[in-house]
């Protein structure tokens, strides 16, 4: 069946890479072919092996964030400013779930009556990570590309509060947003009560981070 065509073409990549950590850990579990096991265990091996060299699992996944297509997911833990999710899809038939972790802001900002979605960024094999956003990377690159067309470091610009809180203030401004964060606004504005969603506030870009897409803010004035 599906699940046996696709133990197969692991076995192909296992006997590629047989010193490979994983690899050890695949062989010391099962004692038997792979493509004679079960289906159910054919599911914990898919799971196992995430990070094979050229495995299947990683393949798709490189293919989902060249496209850009969305992936459904499920929250599985919740850790402080980032939450743990599980990504779903299927490869030969055989349903595969890759843990990614969004940011847990983020996921409370989203539309609860959307079906959840998220786009995968960056796939890197060598430290096993899948970084993904609710949003195509590519819309993301668009906006931080509008961005430093118009802006560099150093300009003053008026934007939007979005968000409050504990480490700082995310204004949007342009169409980006970006974090004003607590130890660049005076020690003597208590900003979690200065500040409310729906404020606009005069910033200074203070940081432009390229590989992040990312703006930082510094504090300029405020205005209720």
């Amino acid at each position: 069946d599906a699940s046996h065509r696709y133990a197969t073409v692991l076995n192909h990549y296992i006997k590629q890479h047989p010193n490979h950590p994983i690899v050890r850990k695949v062989n010391n579990r099962f004692k038997q072919p792979i493509a004679k096991l079960p289906t159910e265990a054919v599911k914990v091996l898919i799971n196992t092996c995430q990070g094979l060299p050229d495995d299947p699992v990683w393949q798709q996944l490189q293919s989902y964030c060249d496209d850009q297509q969305p992936l459904p997911f499920k929250v599985a833990k919740r850790r402080g400013k980032w939450t743990s999710v599980i990504l779903t899809f299927q490869i030969a038939g055989v349903t595969t779930e890759v843990v990614a972790n969004l940011p847990t802001l983020a996921l409370k900002r989203r539309n609860n009556g959307s079906k959840p979605v998220c786009y995968v960024h960056q796939v890197n094999k060598n430290t096993g990570r899948v970084t993904v956003g609710l949003t195509p990377a590519a819309t993301k690159a668009k906006s931080f590309a509008d961005f430093i067309s118009k802006y560099t470091v150093g300009d003053s610009i008026t934007g939007i509060v979005t968000n409050v809180v504990d480490y700082g203030v995310f204004v949007s401004c342009d169409g980006l947003t970006g974090l004003l964060h607590r130890s660049e606004i005076p020690d003597n504005l208590d900003f979690k009560h200065e500040f409310n969603k729906g404020d606009t506030i005069e910033v200074t870009v203070i940081k432009l981070d390229h590989h992040k897409q990312r703006v930082g803010f510094g504090y300029f004035h405020h205005n209720h």
